[in-house]
């Protein structure tokens, strides 16, 4: 069914329907990095005493491209290149289960094993932390991981005009 980002954050972080890993898949040009900037913004407005991070992961090809052991909470220090004093805050909101990371990009990085195994790790944690992940395609990360991926809808003529509409407060 058809949702509003405010909406589709809602479903997915409300305790009823909580997802600890949210996947959006689609095409390229499809507007995921747009939605996951969004989310982003949402999140900054709506958990003010959480960590939050948006990671475009083509940005930490490096960090990656070793081999990842570790728990997922020390692994996301090196990879966010946290100091002591951030690294006890990550730590702490962590344990209090205040942490939404947004990966962005998964389909762009050369190193999917290691940047898969974080992901795995993650599911291994317990509270309510939560990651977003956007790729072109599932790339197996449904199956790896279990949970379903959302996908973009692209609006009709009719939608679109809807939408300015709305948008702009007029009918038409």
């Amino acid at each position: 069914s058809f949702l509003s980002v405010n909406e589709f954050v809602a479903r997915t972080t409300n305790k009823q329907n909580f997802m600890k890993i949210v996947l959006i898949c689609d095409s390229a040009g499809s507007g995921k990095t747009t939605l996951l900037k969004k989310i982003y913004e949402i999140f900054l407005e709506k958990y003010d005493d959480y960590w939050i991070s948006f990671i475009s992961l083509r940005d930490y090809v490096n960090e990656l491209s070793t081999n990842i052991e570790g728990d997922f909470q020390k692994l996301m220090a090196k990879v966010l290149n946290l100091n002591e004093l951030s690294l006890e805050i990550f730590l702490q909101k962590f344990s209090q289960g205040k942490v939404k990371i947004l990966f962005d990009g998964f389909d762009e990085i050369s190193h999917k094993e290691n940047t898969m195994h974080l992901f795995k790790l993650f599911q291994l944690t317990f509270g309510n932390n939560q990651i977003f992940i956007t790729s072109r395609a599932s790339l197996g990360l449904e199956k790896v991981l279990k949970t379903p991926c959302y996908s973009l809808k692209v609006l009709d003529d009719d939608e679109q005009v809807q939408f300015l509409c709305n948008f702009w407060g007029k009918s038409h």
